[in-house]
C-alpha cells in the first residue's frame, strides 16, 4: 500500500503540476531520474544542440528486461543510449521507440543522483558527433595521438578487434577516438572508474592507473593537444 506521500506525489503527477506540498514543505513531480536528466542538460547546454530534452527519456529496465538483456550477452552493461531511429531488435528492441532513451541497467544507479547524473551525460555523449563543431573537434583529437600510441592501438589492437576489410582509420573513428575522449571527459569519482565502473582510459587521464602488480603506471597516452582539445570540448558542454 502506498504512503501518504507517495499518494500526493502520484496524485500530483496526474494532474500535471510541478510540484505539490506534504507536511508543510513543497516536492517537485518528477522523478529521480526525470530530475537527473533535467539537471544534466541544465548544467550542460551544449548537449541541447543534439538532444531536446522535450523527447528525451531514461528508463530503469525491469527484470524481465535485464533477463533479455543477460540471453543476448549483455549484462556487463550499466547503460545504453538508444537513438530515436534505432528501433532494436526483436528480443530487444528501444524502450521508448522515436525518443532518445537512456536506459538504465544497474538499479543502485538510481540511489545515487550523482553518479546517475554523470552516467547519462556521459552516455549523451554517443549524441554529440551529430553536432558540426563538436565532429571538428573530435577529428582534431584523432589527427593528434601520439605517434608512439598509434603504434601501440596498430600492432596490439587493430589485428584483433577490426571488422573484416576494416582500415586502420575506419577502426580508430569506430572504437578508440571515443574511448580515449570519454577518458577525458568523465566526471565519475576516482573510486567509481576504478571499481564499479571501470575506465582505464579515465585512469591513464588522471594519471591513476596501476599495473598488474600494483605499480602506477608512469606513461600517459595522452598528447598535450589532445588533452588541450578535451579542455575544449568541456567548455563547449557547459557554455551556452
Amino acid at each position: 500500500m502506498p504512503t501518504g506521500f507517495e499518494s500526493a506525489f502520484a496524485s500530483a503527477r496526474k494532474k500535471g503540476a510541478t510540484s505539490f506540498g506534504y507536511n508543510g514543505k513543497v516536492y517537485s513531480t518528477k522523478t529521480v531520474e526525470e530530475k537527473a536528466l533535467s539537471d544534466v542538460m541544465k548544467e550542460n547546454p551544449g548537449l541541447s544542440k543534439v538532444i531536446d530534452e522535450k523527447n528525451a527519456n531514461v528508463v530503469v529496465a525491469d527484470p524481465k528486461r535485464l533477463k533479455k538483456l543477460q540471453e543476448i550477452g549483455g549484462g556487463d552493461r550499466y547503460m545504453e543510449t538508444w537513438h530515436p531511429d534505432d528501433p532494436g531488435d526483436e528480443n530487444f528492441p528501444h524502450p521508448k521507440p522515436g525518443t532518445v532513451a537512456f536506459e538504465i541497467y544497474k538499479k543502485e544507479m538510481v540511489k545515487d543522483p550523482k553518479l546517475l547524473k554523470e552516467a547519462i551525460r556521459m552516455d549523451a555523449l554517443h549524441m554529440m558527433p551529430n553536432d558540426p563543431k563538436w565532429k571538428e573537434m573530435r577529428q582534431e583529437f584523432t589527427n593528434n595521438f601520439k605517434p608512439e600510441e598509434m603504434e601501440w592501438i596498430e600492432k596490439n589492437k587493430y589485428p584483433n578487434e577490426k571488422n573484416p576489410d576494416e582500415s586502420l582509420t575506419s577502426y580508430m573513428d569506430r572504437t578508440q577516438t571515443d574511448a580515449y575522449l570519454r577518458g577525458g571527459l568523465n566526471r565519475l569519482p576516482d573510486k567509481a572508474i576504478q571499481s564499479d565502473f571501470l575506465d582505464e582510459y579515465a585512469q591513464n587521464y588522471r594519471g591513476i592507473r596501476k599495473d598488474d602488480n600494483g605499480k602506477p603506471v608512469k606513461y600517459d597516452p595522452y598528447s598535450p593537444k589532445q588533452r588541450e582539445i578535451i579542455n575544449q570540448m568541456n567548455d563547449y558542454l557547459i557554455k551556452k
